[in-house]
């Protein structure tokens, strides 16, 4: 059995190097926890901590849609240390459904997703007046 040494300069660099090879992601994040189900003409409130690894935002935007429309959006606002709060209006939270993500915007024009994407949205399925809720939406 070959027994393999390291040269003292490479296990330096390895164990300095090591938790940069191991550490998140460095793009900012929004930490936020999609709902599954909501009310029919009920806005839909969406909240998250930002994690901005360094980004300066102008805005934080929540782009949404129905089933077979364009995307529209609704700016979020701060509410206090990281916390950011905005909404999807109860006029657009009919059944089926609808998708979303959320998108911070530099100072320069630079467009960051920060939650889902639009190839990914997050769906929440909208239940008819009439229709029970399967679980309890968090508070």
């Amino acid at each position: 059995m070959a027994v393999v040494q390291f040269e003292p300069f490479v296990l330096l660099a390895l164990s300095l190097l090591s938790p940069m090879l191991i550490s998140a992601d460095p793009r900012a994040q929004l930490l936020h926890t999609a709902r599954t189900e909501a009310k029919a003409n009920e806005a839909l409130r969406i909240e998250g901590s930002l994690e901005n690894h360094g980004f300066v935002f102008k805005e934080l935007v929540v782009l949404y849609r129905g089933p077979g429309q364009e995307y529209a959006e609704s700016k979020m606002e701060l509410q206090y240390g990281d916390l950011w709060r905005g909404s999807i209006p109860a006029a657009r939270m009919t059944p089926p459904g609808v998708e979303y993500y959320v998108e911070g915007r530099t100072k320069t024009g630079e467009r960051v997703p920060l939650f889902m994407t639009a190839r990914k949205p997050a769906r929440v399925l909208v239940l008819s007046p009439e229709e029970p809720a399967k679980t309890e939406p968090p508070k």
